[in-house]
């Protein structure tokens, strides 16, 4: 069942108190686990096979830092000069939100995974990526605060857009100032 249809079911149920669904636990035996609801769009999607190769998505708030690094020669010909022989990489720096120590420890499976995917903006599609750079320290105390640090690039090199434009086109005609 999805959070939206737990609402739904709490919204349709006059002996409730109307509210809003922020977290829900469901028991299973002797086991539980508690979900936690929010509205907010997480900064960044992401798909890998965990350490019993089972696909595991996990939805990161995260900072990510966009770095285009260019490598090129010169070449100078009749007092001019040219570049030729250019290479690109475009990278990704991620460094997450404060995470749980049970939520940093899963994470970890995520750095060492043989196949990584990032879902690309707002689409279903996603992207195979390479992590080539990460730093985990994860403290079981109450007081520290786990991060994730890592670093990634597409496998396949190619451009696409990264944001959503949320809609925000110009539709007037264009109405010329000067006349």
């Amino acid at each position: 069942m999805k959070p939206k249809d737990i609402q739904k079911i709490i919204d349709e149920n006059d002996q409730l108190d109307k509210g809003k669904l922020l977290s829900f636990t469901i028991h299973r035996g002797g086991r539980s686990m508690t979900f936690y609801v929010t509205d907010e769009q997480p900064d960044l999607t992401i798909s890998f096979y965990d350490g019993f190769y089972n696909l595991a998505i996990a939805e990161l708030y995260a900072v990510t830092t966009r770095k285009l690094e260019v490598e090129r020669n010169e070449a100078t010909c009749q007092h001019t000069t040219r570049f030729y022989d250019q290479q690109e990489e475009l990278t990704f720096e991620v460094e997450t939100s404060f995470l749980p120590y049970d939520e940093a420890v899963w994470l970890e499976q995520m750095l060492s995974s043989r196949s990584v995917g990032v879902r690309i903006g707002n689409t279903n599609q996603t992207r195979t990526i390479l992590i080539t750079d990460s730093t985990s320290e994860i403290s079981d105390s109450d007081k520290e605060k786990n991060k994730l640090k890592f670093t990634y690039k597409l496998a396949k090199p190619e451009q696409y857009k990264l944001f959503d434009t949320n809609g925000q086109y110009f539709t007037e005609e264009y109405q010329d100032q000067l006349q």
